[in-house]
């Protein structure tokens, strides 16, 4: 699990071609998000990615009796309807960091550790 953890935020450390250099989704505004996945939906996947390696690092940073066991895509709540959740958040309140909407995400599958 944390091998996949690791490599889902490898990856998620390269900077795509939506985000300015050394930026990356994390220091991304909810607008910059939105007229992002406006422009190019594939982007919306991308920051995704970047959300799930996000909070893969918040449970590998929590300790071991907190978020252990937390399903990031379960079965009920499939990468769809994340990332719409997601979305949701941002149009809300397009000021607010793309990642306030990944920590709203982590906490609505149940995370723990932000708490």
């Amino acid at each position: 699990m944390r091998v996949i953890a690791v490599a889902i935020i490898v990856s998620g450390l390269t900077v795509p071609s939506y985000a300015a250099a050394g930026a990356g989704p994390r220091a991304s505004s909810c607008l910059k998000f939105a007229l992002s996945h406006t422009k190019n939906p594939a982007s919306e996947e991308q920051y995704f990615i970047w959300a799930q390696g996000y909070m893969s690092a918040i449970i590998m940073m929590a300790p071991s009796s907190v978020d252990s066991d937390l399903n990031l895509l379960p079965a009920s709540y499939p990468q769809k309807s994340q990332m719409a959740m997601i979305r949701g958040i941002c149009a809300q309140d397009p000021q607010r960091s793309y990642s306030h909407a990944v920590r709203a995400l982590y906490r609505h599958l149940g995370g723990r550790a932000l708490d």
